[in-house]
């Protein structure tokens, strides 16, 4: 084979391998959304639907006064009874981010009886960290809104919760809110060892309550968005005493509950 047909052969390839290599890159898809948490940078083309998002966590801690705590914690109280933690549950939803642009609602969907509604609801019952929804949007956010507390008319649509998915959010506060002999929800339910009994407290009908809270900070686009939320306990229980009835501490947690609660980022 002469000299010159083996460079004839050589540059051939070259010129096939480059085609092949352009033709990849022509057709390489991805997520092109700046705002997505897998924005890719050397896709050509924009994929179908593959794009995944940032999104809004709450790391939700119990405090005593300044001390992060847990169920095995004792502290004593007034008239220096013996007060130990059990279980606190209580409901949030209407999650909203305040920006400079706009207000964005935080909450994903929910199909009940044939009908897409959303799912913004969270039963805080564990301290850990709570995914609440996508984020899609990149602004300066001065404070976030919440409600503590369920609407039972609203709910009440939704009645008797036989076609509720029984893996969202809504299903796991229904089954450990309501109070089916009355038809309502309790606002918040808080187990605790009181000197030598154990007491389980249920604060029921309140309509639901709006807190906002500032925060000052930038959200990036793309990147998952983390708020730190606190129930102060000490502030929660207030002068409560062994020798209190259930009604009389109910009464205490139920003006005291939203004073206890600070979100911060």
């Amino acid at each position: 084979m002469s000299r010159s047909m083996i460079k004839q052969i050589l540059s051939l390839s070259i010129f096939v391998l480059f085609i092949t290599i352009y033709s990849c890159e022509e057709t390489e898809d991805g997520c092109l959304d700046l705002l997505g948490a897998n924005y890719d940078v050397h896709a050509v083309s924009a994929c179908d639907s593959c794009c995944t998002y940032p999104t809004l966590r709450i790391n939700y801690r119990l405090m005593y006064d300044t001390l992060a705590i847990s169920t095995r914690d004792t502290f004593y109280i007034e008239e220096k009874d013996t007060f130990r933690l059990k279980s606190l549950q209580f409901p949030i939803s209407d999650i909203q981010l305040h920006g400079t642009l706009e207000d964005y609602e935080i909450r994903d969907s929910l199909k009940i009886n044939n009908l897409v509604d959303k799912d913004d609801y969270q039963l805080l019952r564990t301290a850990k960290t709570y995914s609440i929804g996508d984020i899609r949007f990149e602004d300066y956010l001065d404070s976030i809104s919440l409600s503590i507390g369920l609407d039972s008319d609203l709910l009440q649509m939704y009645a008797p919760y036989d076609e509720i998915d029984q893996n969202s959010t809504l299903d796991e506060v229904i089954d450990s809110l309501y109070v089916e002999t009355i038809e309502e929800f309790n606002l918040l339910k808080f187990q605790f060892q009181l000197a030598d009994s154990i007491r389980l407290i249920e604060v029921c009908c309140q309509r639901p309550e709006i807190l906002q809270f500032p925060l000052d900070t930038s959200n990036v686009g793309g990147s998952n968005f983390l708020i730190n939320m606190e129930v102060d306990i000490k502030e929660l229980i207030g002068d409560t005493k062994a020798s209190y009835t259930d009604e009389q501490i109910a009464n205490i947690l139920e003006q005291n509950l939203y004073n206890s609660i600070s979100i911060k980022k």
